[in-house]
Formats: C-alpha cells, structure tokens, sequence
C-alpha cells in the first residue's frame, strides 16, 4: 500500500513503468488498506488526481486527519516482475476495505479497469463499500457516467495487449456464466452506487 501523501498528479497520467515508485509502497495486512484505487490511464489526469484530493479530504475529515492508505498498481506492483503481481489481484482487491473509482469517459471501455470490477464482484464486495467519483462532464458531448454505464458492453472493451483480451473476457465469462450477464451485473451494481451517499461528481 501506499500512504496517499506520497502519490503525485504525474503518477497518475502516465502507465509507463516506473521500477523506483515501488520504494513508496510499505507492506500492509489485508483489511489496512482503506482503498484500491482504480482508474483508466486514458482519462484525464488532473482531473483524476482533483477527484482524488476531494476523497481525501473527505477521509482524513472523518478519521481525525489520517492519511488514507491505497492500492495503486503503479506504485505497489513490483514493475520488475508484473505479470506474477497480476496473478495475485484477488488478494489485493479483498485486503482493502472499499474499491474508488476514478470513472472518466474511457473507464468503462478499458478491459484491466472492468478486471477489477470483475474481480471485485467476484468477491462479493458490497455495494456499500463501491466508492465512485464521475469525471465525466456531460457538456462536453460523452453524456453523463450514468448514460456510459447503461450503455456498457463488455464484450466492446479494449486493451494496450490485444493479445490479452480473448484471455481475460474468458476469465470474466468463466466467472460469470456469460459476457451479457457480466455486463448486466456490472450495470446494476455502478446504477446502485449512483444511487447512494457514495455517488458523488469530481466536476
């Protein structure tokens, strides 16, 4: 994990590796993470890194001024052997107590971010520890988070590795018996949380 004072605007515009990051992170027993940070490298960065900042004032107001501790892959994989650290995202994702979603216009089309939804559901996370901050601006002509969720498709999700697609969509169907369902379930759970003290607009 690693203590949100640490974590700079810059950490989250860009998902080239970065073996040094990994020196911030500190090793933390599972439920001591207050939240998997989850967000799309192709959103906007400050605009991500604003939405942040929102979240963490809110958290250190209502735990007597803690920093709040997170789980960014950027920071606490080990860059140096990423694709065994992937193998362990379940454990990752159960040791924090709530998922935060960073939701621009291109969340809900990147393949890794509806991974750890995926594996979040998976998990039976509860609806209630479902943190979603929009940054999407209707105005700009991409329609409100809440039209883009209701228009969710898994099967339209891109990836960086095309090569990983096919093998990850198989994942998710395993899990889940078939993609429509997946994208039902999916649905269901980001319509609840708009409709909860979580849902709450970074703009």
């Amino acid at each position: 994990a690693v203590s949100c004072d640490q974590l700079t605007e810059g950490m989250l515009a860009s998902n080239g590796p970065d073996p040094a990051l990994f020196s911030l992170s500190q090793a933390a027993s599972l439920g001591a993470v207050d939240a998997f940070l989850s967000h799309s490298w192709h959103d906007d960065p400050p605009a991500k890194w604003a939405a942040l900042q929102v979240w963490r004032e809110q958290f250190k107001a209502e735990h007597g001024g803690r920093e709040p501790l997170l789980w960014l892959d950027k920071v606490c994989l080990d860059q140096t052997n990423i694709k065994e650290s992937l193998q362990c995202l379940p454990v990752f994702l159960s040791g924090c107590n709530q998922l935060l979603v960073l939701a621009g216009k291109t969340y809900l089309t990147r393949l890794w971010c509806i991974v750890e939804v995926f594996v979040f559901l998976a998990i039976e996370g509860k609806s209630e520890n479902l943190t979603i901050r929009s940054l999407v601006d209707a105005s700009d002509g991409h329609g409100s988070l809440r039209e883009l969720v209701e228009q969710f498709d898994s099967s339209k999700v891109t990836c960086a590795r095309p090569e990983d697609k096919d093998r990850l969509l198989g994942f998710v169907e395993a899990g889940f018996g078939d993609l429509t369902t997946f994208s039902q379930e999916v649905q269901r759970r980001l319509m609840k949380a708009c409709w909860t003290e979580h849902w709450q607009s970074a703009v």
